[in-house]
């Protein structure tokens, strides 16, 4: 998603981190000297806003009697609210792995037998956790 309105917000939140002499390690291994941390943006409801209004306009191509949003764990769960919310779709949230506890879910949520599912990522460096 090319936008310049989002590219502000990122920046005047300071949710883009840059560090060349000391590169911030991904989940992944990967080791990087640019870090944009999402978590920030949830707490200011009019940036959240517009972020979720522009998601909204690109999960529409994808809206269908059967859609389901997926948020996975943990910082895209709240990305997958606002946006269930805002498109009145059901959600469910994916852990990384199933609990070790309870009913070992990995898969928080229902989806309907035969229902499409958008998956709600909040960054993307190998795709890992999304696959």
């Amino acid at each position: 998603m090319k936008d310049k309105q989002i590219s502000q917000i990122l920046l005047d939140k300071k949710a883009v981190k840059l560090n060349s002499k000391k590169p911030f390690v991904f989940t992944s291994g990967m080791f990087s000297p640019i870090y944009v941390d999402n978590r920030i943006l949830i707490s200011f409801p009019r940036e959240r806003d517009i972020i979720i209004d522009k998601l909204s306009k690109l999960a529409k191509e994808f809206k269908n009697k059967n859609l389901v949003l997926a948020g996975t764990a943990t910082a895209a769960i709240p990305w997958a609210a606002f946006l269930a919310e805002r498109m009145y779709l059901p959600m469910v949230y994916v852990r990384p792995e199933p609990k070790k506890h309870g009913t070992s879910q990995q898969v928080e949520g229902s989806i309907p037998s035969g229902a499409d599912v958008l998956v709600v990522e909040d960054m993307i460096s190998t795709g890992k956790s999304s696959l």
